[in-house]
């Protein structure tokens, strides 16, 4: 796998993780800091133009619905989330992430939320 090139960027606002979190952290910094000359950046560690940042979020995990049906695997999602992740992520954890994936969207549909096919 090609390693990323490393850049280095003199910030004086540092927000570490594109997730959520960090995506309104950073719109508040930088709003905060509008005016006053400050800089801020956001850095994570993914790649944010596809399908965001968060390889093992909702967006991935109705991707591999269907394990019961035999239409996916657990080992399929590991290799997706891996992909996405550029390798950093722990395995055994995403497997089990996987091998509930089935339960956790039945479970947001019983709640109303649908989950695209």
């Amino acid at each position: 796998m090609d390693r990323p090139p490393i850049e280095t960027v003199d910030c004086d606002v540092l927000i570490a993780g594109g997730g959520m979190a960090g995506c309104g952290a950073a719109w508040e910094a930088a709003r905060a800091a509008e005016g006053e000359g400050l800089r801020v950046v956001l850095a994570d560690k993914a790649t944010i133009d596809h399908g965001g940042p968060v390889g093992m979020g909702l967006a991935s995990i109705d991707c591999f619905v269907g394990a019961e049906a035999g239409e996916n695997a657990p080992e399929d999602f590991v290799r997706h989330v891996r992909r996405e992740m550029m390798g950093l992520c722990r395995e055994d954890l995403v497997y089990d992430v996987a091998r509930r994936a089935d339960d956790s969207v039945r479970l947001f549909e019983s709640w109303g939320l649908p989950i695209p096919r």
